[in-house]
């Protein structure tokens, strides 16, 4: 776990350290910079959540008859015993649908057997045409179905009384590096050089991939390609 101030310092130090962000001077990030630094963030954490399956979520899908496609999004989300054709995403009363869905990666029957996705050799598989679009052959009566996703960090938001030093970051220690040089990249795009010209920002994007091609290599996410599995297989669904 790292805090938002830690990683501004760090950045301020590191990869930003030759250069004032905004009104800032060197090795410091302003609170007037705050915005452009976080939407920064927010934009590697998606593209490193993207990349690597470091947060799952799960949700229940009602299948009702006549209806083939359904969206995993939470204006059709709801509790149990609100369930209909419009409100089909089953979720508990403290627990709302969050709209995090990067890619869906499973889908399990009522019984916990896996169904086929985007198999088009396979006729109960169900497709998604949309990162977060289900398409399914409709079927009488109702079934439930899990979807299983892979899901994005939850967005940082700032708000009048906004402190990085108490927004904590839970994210794996290995992607701090590239979502740094991720960072940077942003900052440094579009920057006028002494020449004139527009900088190009190669040295921090190519930072940015070696670091994450150095994750694929160690294989660092793959404890958590299988949790669903794992909990499966242990009953823990």
């Amino acid at each position: 776990m790292i805090t938002l101030q830690e990683l501004f310092d760090t950045l301020a130090y590191g990869e930003l350290s030759n250069i004032a962000v905004g009104n800032s001077p060197l090795n410091t990030i302003n609170e007037g910079d705050y915005p452009k630094i976080v939407s920064h963030i927010n934009l590697g954490l998606v593209e490193l959540y993207k990349r690597f399956h470091l947060r799952q979520g799960e949700v229940k899908v009602h299948q009702y008859p006549g209806i083939s496609t359904y969206y995993l999004r939470s204006s059709h989300s709801g509790e149990a015993d609100s369930m209909d054709e419009d409100i089909y995403l089953e979720v508990g009363e403290y627990t709302p649908f969050m709209d995090d869905v990067l890619k869906v990666v499973q889908v399990f029957d009522a019984y916990g057997g896996e169904i086929p996705l985007n198999d088009t050799t396979k006729s109960n598989s169900v497709f998604t045409p949309s990162f977060d679009v289900l398409t399914m052959v409709p079927c009488d009566p109702v079934e439930v179905y899990s979807v299983v996703y892979r899901a994005r960090y939850p967005k940082i938001v700032l708000s009048p009384l906004f402190n990085p030093a108490t927004v904590e970051l839970h994210i794996p220690d290995f992607i701090v590096e590239p979502l740094l040089f991720y960072v940077a990249s942003r900052v440094f795009k579009g920057m006028i050089t002494v020449d004139g010209e527009v900088n190009p920002n190669t040295s921090n994007t190519y930072q940015f991939e070696l670091a994450c091609k150095k994750i694929e290599m160690f294989s660092l996410p793959s404890d958590v390609n299988d949790t669903r599995d794992r909990f499966t297989a242990n009953g823990w669904v």
